[in-house]
């Protein structure tokens, strides 16, 4: 019983880690899972020449509304 306990606290300490996220992406950049959800706080802009990769399973969520993931 006490390491299934143990197993569940671990698991929700790892999945409440969050990114927050706004500006410009200037260089190439990855969000990776580990760092997920990745919480807009303001637009995000890929500038031309950029490239911007987001890892399968990785959650992207907006803070706002009228916040954008502009390309």
């Amino acid at each position: 019983m006490k390491k299934s306990i143990f197993f569940l606290l671990i698991s929700y300490s790892i999945s409440i880690a969050q990114t927050n996220v706004s500006g410009y992406v200037d260089v190439d950049q990855t969000w990776i899972l580990s760092n997920s959800p990745y919480i807009l706080v303001g637009d995000v802009t890929i500038r031309n020449g950029a490239t911007l990769t987001i890892e399968s399973g990785v959650e992207v969520k907006f803070n706002h509304s009228s916040y954008e993931l502009l390309v």
